[in-house]
């Protein structure tokens, strides 16, 4: 597993997102991370993403997902992510 450089972001209102990415044994990309609570609006999806909640609940498209639970996003689709908890942690993989 290659890790590769952190991601922050930090909104104006003290929102933040902590993101790892790597890539899997499989060669596919990957990230690990962190969102505290609020809406993150990350554009148009250029590739699937299959998002696993590792901890926290989180409103992806629409769609209540808890801790282990996933939810799959498709090309084109738009990504919104509404954190419901204080923190959420993910694994989201790209294929």
């Amino acid at each position: 597993m290659k890790y590769q450089k952190l991601n922050t972001y930090f909104g104006s209102d003290g929102t933040y997102v902590i993101s790892i990415p790597f890539v899997v044994q499989d060669g596919r990309d990957a990230t690990i991370g962190l969102m505290s609570k609020g809406t993150y609006d990350f554009g148009v999806a250029t590739r699937k993403e299959t998002i696993q909640i590792t901890s926290g609940e989180a409103e992806i498209n629409d769609e209540h997902i808890q801790a282990r639970q996933k939810a799959e996003v498709f090309v084109d689709e738009v990504i919104c992510i509404r954190v419901l908890t204080q923190t959420m942690s993910y694994l989201c993989i790209y294929d």
